[in-house]
């Protein structure tokens, strides 16, 4: 018997609390609950899925940088670590932060919902995520931030993507570069059907950096900052129907571009052009 049939058969205050905050020897269904706090509100699952009608999908978000808080600590930025010098210099996202000042406080909120994200809880993601009315059969990891800062973040995502089959998920990332993270991305997401990894690159990035994520190790590549057809030195490139030819939403739809490897098992070298 799970925790909420044994809630509805008469427990009292105490024994719910006892029960809700011992480690558990029982399932509930997909989830094991340790603690109460592991499990996300309602309000907690509305801030961290939001609509994105530019690309025609839900997305996720995270801070981009370090968020100072009034006790003197800060929230940290997902893209410390993994951001280059022409992103650091150039994300439209700064320009938002300032002229949305309340997008800083959502990203607070969602870097704790997203922390708290694991196997214990991911059912109940997907459960809000399926109740939506929009289309559900795509969705973006991150829309702002990296989503894979650390170790940690492959098995967030993992298990994510495991509780929601019927979604594609799209995501960028930096952390290529870390090769550590790059092979735990290959052992444990880009094995997986709906999981569909793109390298993030910039003018930044060198020719030898080019060579190694398309040639030797194969993966879609996801280029902006540069709108001359030469800025893509190697493979063939993909122009984004969505920032090229202005489509709205075209990303929902898209066969050849981010997600390709998953839709039609192809490498492709997507050139986004320029907000």
């Amino acid at each position: 018997m799970c925790i909420r049939d044994r809630v509805s058969v008469g427990l009292n205050r105490e024994d719910i609390y006892n029960l809700m905050n011992r480690k558990p020897t029982l399932p509930c269904g997909k989830l094991e609950i340790r603690n109460s706090r592991m499990l996300y509100t309602k309000n907690e699952l509305n801030d961290m899925i939001r609509w994105g009608g530019d690309i025609g999908m839900f997305q996720i978000d995270r801070p981009i940088n370090n968020i100072p808080l009034a006790d003197g600590t800060f929230i940290q930025g997902s893209c410390n670590k993994y951001k280059t010098s022409f992103c650091a210099d150039t994300c439209y996202n700064l320009k938002l932060y300032r002229m949305y000042p309340n997008m800083a406080k959502r990203d607070i909120r969602c870097e704790m919902n997203w922390q708290k994200m694991g196997k214990h809880n991911t059912w109940q993601i997907a459960e809000h995520l399926y109740k939506k009315r929009k289309q559900t059969k795509r969705a973006r990891f991150m829309s702002r931030g990296e989503a894979i800062a650390n170790k940690q973040d492959v098995f967030r995502v993992k298990a994510l993507a495991e509780d929601t089959s019927d979604t594609n998920w799209w995501l960028p990332t930096r952390a290529w570069q870390s090769k550590y993270l790059r092979t735990l991305i290959e052992d444990e997401l880009m094995t997986m059907d709906n999981v569909s990894v793109n390298a993030s690159f910039d003018p930044s990035n060198t020719h030898e950096e080019w060579d190694l994520m398309v040639n030797v190790h194969g993966w879609n590549v996801m280029f902006y900052g540069d709108d001359s057809p030469n800025a893509i030195p190697v493979g063939k490139r993909f122009a984004c129907p969505k920032t090229w030819k202005k489509l709205k939403g075209h990303c929902k739809v898209c066969k050849g571009g981010c997600f390709s490897s998953t839709v039609i098992n192809r490498q492709s070298i997507v050139h986004l052009s320029e907000h």
